[in-house]
């Protein structure tokens, strides 16, 4: 009885002290000791089982079958398995949008988990307030948009956006654009843009454009006459991509009326002649530039008599009859100037001094052999040829043709 004894003990002490080792056979022991023995077994049995059960469930495997029915010292660890799969499953609701989920059962950890949720609840109405007011700025933006192009599409001024690399890619053309371009072919349509080989000059001066900063404006006169563009460029990104936006204005008009209002200004206004200012302008230019000249300064004879004794109509016509004759004789890139009341000028580039003398003499013979106006015309002047060497300025050449034309004037 003593070794049954000792059997009983050992499997006792094996289930506290978590150790392996064999039952007691029941069918061995003695009446007496049955119940006890019995008893041994289910308590090994039932720790082991629970010894396992709670290994697994710490190494996080919660969701392993669990200890008999009958296994009353798992009652407890049952339940926290049975808590534990319950917050799994919790926590998969709360990842899914779910914060309504409430954990009473955990102590501290229950206090956590609802700062948690309620921190996820108000961080995802804080994401859907500020998606709201991205899809209304979204919104604002897009009829924004909508708008300016309206407005862009109702401009007369053309606006096409290129692509910033070689610009042969056009992104966006406005309807003014698209009357002047083919955005999907990047060709011109204008006739007006086009030259005589095919290409457009517009399109080939704005792919060709050098741009030193991000904003340039520039002018651009095309091949046909009296065309001309002024082309605002601006360098900026357009749907994540480099680009240039171009706005084309036609400034014909404007370029037209200035060439007009210039040449106005260097013109005499009762022959038609160049006047001092154009003179006094292209001869600075030909003295500096060392350019191969001939000046002739030119007097017209007797005019202060002619107004005087027929009267200043008569005195107009005079000088507007030797304008004519000089006109007539003149080569028409030959540059003939009223400096005075009486006084003309005359620039003749790559002309010698001695083909200008003798053109002189021709407007001279016109002159004097015409007797219709009732009184004698004639002119006095004098030629100085200036080539590459010269060293005498602009007003020393003037004196020195003045003193050859006084000079011709006495000996008369």
């Amino acid at each position: 009885m003593d070794n049954q004894i000792e059997q009983i003990v050992k499997v006792l002490k094996s289930a506290i002290l978590l150790q392996e080792t064999d039952l007691v056979d029941i069918s061995k022991v003695d009446a007496k000791l049955k119940d006890v023995a019995d008893l041994s077994n289910y308590i090994y049995t039932n720790l082991t089982e629970l010894r396992k059960f709670s290994l697994k469930l710490s190494q996080g495997h919660v969701d392993i079958e669990s200890p008999k029915r009958n296994n009353l010292l798992a009652g407890e660890i049952k339940n926290l398995q049975s808590s534990i799969n319950h917050l799994c499953w919790q926590i998969g609701q709360v990842a899914d949008g779910d914060y309504s989920q409430k954990v009473v059962f955990l102590g501290g950890f229950t206090e956590s988990f609802s700062k948690l949720t309620k921190q996820l609840n108000d961080r995802e109405l804080l994401i859907e307030e500020n998606l709201k007011q991205k899809e209304e700025q979204i919104k604002h933006a897009e009829e924004v948009n909508n708008f300016v192009n309206l407005i862009i599409d109702k401009i007369d001024d053309a606006i096409i956006i290129t692509e910033a690399s070689d610009r042969k890619k056009i992104f966006f053309s406005n309807e003014a654009g698209n009357l002047l371009f083919d955005a999907d072919k990047c060709t011109a349509k204008c006739e007006l843009a086009i030259n005589n080989d095919g290409h457009c000059n517009l399109l080939l001066a704005i792919q060709k454009y050098e741009l030193h900063e991000n904003n340039s404006v520039w002018e651009h006169g095309c091949c046909k006459d009296n065309i001309y563009y002024q082309i605002h460029t601006h360098y900026f990104k357009w749907n994540g991509e480099y680009a240039y936006a171009h706005i084309i204005s036609d400034i014909s008009q404007f370029k037209n009326t200035e060439a007009s209002l210039i040449e106005l200004s260097n013109k005499d206004s009762m022959t038609g002649a160049n006047n001092r200012r154009h003179f006094t302008s292209r001869l600075n230019k030909l003295v500096y530039e060392k350019r191969y000249f001939t000046l002739c300064y030119v007097d017209i004879d007797k005019l202060k008599y002619v107004n005087d004794v027929f009267g200043h109509k008569f005195g107009d016509n005079y000088i507007q009859k030797v304008v004519n004759e000089l006109t007539s004789v003149f080569r028409g890139r030959d540059d003939i100037c009223r400096i005075g009341g009486d006084e003309f000028a005359i620039l003749l580039e790559n002309c010698s001094e001695e083909v200008t003398i003798k053109k002189m003499d021709q407007v001279q013979e016109l002159l004097v052999a015409d007797k219709s106006n009732g009184y004698p015309m004639s002119i006095s002047y004098g030629v100085h040829f200036v080539d590459s060497n010269n060293t005498l300025l602009p007003s020393e050449i003037m004196d020195v043709a003045d003193e050859k034309m006084y000079t011709q004037k006495k000996s008369k």
